[in-house]
């Protein structure tokens, strides 16, 4: 029976969310309720405000008991630092570093073209190493990127020291079965990725999201990202349900705790309404 890691991005997506404005508060509960559930990996939200996002994150970092916190390190050692700085105080903490694999998200977010984008790979993996040897690489976008280019930056991630690699459809435009190739086609175009933990963040854009993780895990893939509401991604209720009535017919389980799940997601719902 293989163990899939399931990582929370509720803080994550509602510090990016129009509609939901929380309180320093109610962010404190949302990563209390995720840690009593044993959710493997809670994402922090993005530093931005480097004074508030770094309190909230020292924070939620001195509170979980058994949740790992990933926090994203930005675009440059002294993100990778900050980052540092912020998760040291956890029992568990990764650093995160998140790159557009596609050209036009290359263009839009970091405004740089694809070899620069390709050596930050490496150099921000290796400036993380320096602090942790627990180290995801984030393929933003990566459904859209030319497959040759995705391929070798997901190799300089693994050589570069990544513990995990994910790969997201970020617009969330495949379908399942396109989705469970993509993966594969991974497996068989980069052999060092064996070395690593694969993972995937799937956009709901099309209602099919849950669907696609699934398949993803069906092809290899040992980790999925999901959120306590639906902020356009699997919700974890959903990813449980198929956990508990299929898990054991493709052989994979969660150690999430079924038995708080309906309680903590509820109390979740109502923090976020």
């Amino acid at each position: 029976m293989r163990k899939i890691i399931v990582s929370d991005v509720t803080l994550r997506e509602s510090a990016s969310s129009a509609g939901h404005s929380l309180s320093f508060k109610e962010k404190i509960e949302i990563a209390k309720q995720m840690d009593r559930l044993h959710c493997d990996v809670i994402e922090m939200p993005k530093i931005k405000n480097t004074s508030t996002d770094v309190l909230l994150i020292k924070t939620i970092a001195s509170l979980m008991k058994h949740s790992e916190i990933a926090v994203d390190v930005g675009y440059d050692a002294a993100g990778v630092e900050t980052a540092y700085n912020c998760a040291k105080g956890a029992k568990k903490f990764s650093l995160k570093v998140s790159l557009p694999m596609s050209a036009v998200q290359m263009e839009f977010k970091c405004a740089k073209k694809p070899p620069v984008v390709l050596g930050m790979v490496g150099q921000l993996i290796a400036e993380c190493k320096k602090y942790t040897d627990n180290v995801e690489f984030s393929a933003e976008d990566a459904v859209r990127a030319e497959r040759p280019f995705l391929y070798q930056a997901i190799d300089e991630a693994v050589k570069a020291g990544a513990k995990r690699v994910t790969v997201c459809d970020s617009e969330g435009t495949m379908f399942p079965s396109e989705f469970g190739k993509f993966v594969a086609d991974i497996y068989e175009n980069v052999p060092s990725v064996k070395d690593c933990i694969l993972g995937v963040e799937v956009a709901d854009t099309m209602n099919m999201a849950t669907a696609s993780v699934f398949a993803a895990v069906e092809a290899g893939a040992s980790q999925i990202k999901a959120t306590a509401d639906n902020f356009n991604f699997p919700t974890v209720e959903r990813i449980m349900k198929i956990f508990t009535s299929r898990g054991d017919s493709i052989k994979v389980s969660s150690k999430l705790r079924t038995t708080e799940l309906q309680r903590v997601t509820g109390q979740i719902k109502r923090i976020l309404k």
